[in-house]
């Protein structure tokens, strides 16, 4: 992946977030995945991302602490087992979502998570 300088990084953002309607516009998937992992990237701009088709954008997304409840809980049945996987991982997943997922899956436990949260 090439080094982005940070004013690079703002101009992707402010382009991505213009151009949000148009999945096509967006660009490329190392830029995205630069997007998504930066801890400031804002939940609107998560959401058009996690729609992406790219499934290491989309595991990206599911990482990120900003990542909305709902788009967590969407992540989580993603076709691609590692994209739900990584939103079972994340803190911010609601508890609902992870208590439906380990009675459907036989109370097996998220991924990383030796006890079920209470």
């Amino acid at each position: 992946m090439e080094h982005w300088n940070r004013t690079e990084i703002v101009k992707q953002r402010a382009r991505v977030m213009r151009r949000a309607n148009d999945k096509d516009a967006i660009g490329d998937s190392d830029v995205q995945v630069m997007l998504a992992s930066d801890h400031s990237c804002p939940p609107e701009m998560l959401r058009v991302l996690a729609d992406n088709g790219d499934w290491s954008v989309r595991e990206t997304v599911a990482e990120s602490p900003g990542c909305p409840p709902d788009v967590l809980e969407m992540l989580v049945k993603d076709v691609v087992h590692r994209v739900g996987q990584t939103a079972l991982a994340n803190p911010a997943l609601p508890r609902h979502v992870l208590a439906m997922w380990e009675l459907v899956h036989q109370g097996r436990p998220g991924p990383g998570r030796g006890q079920p949260r209470r």
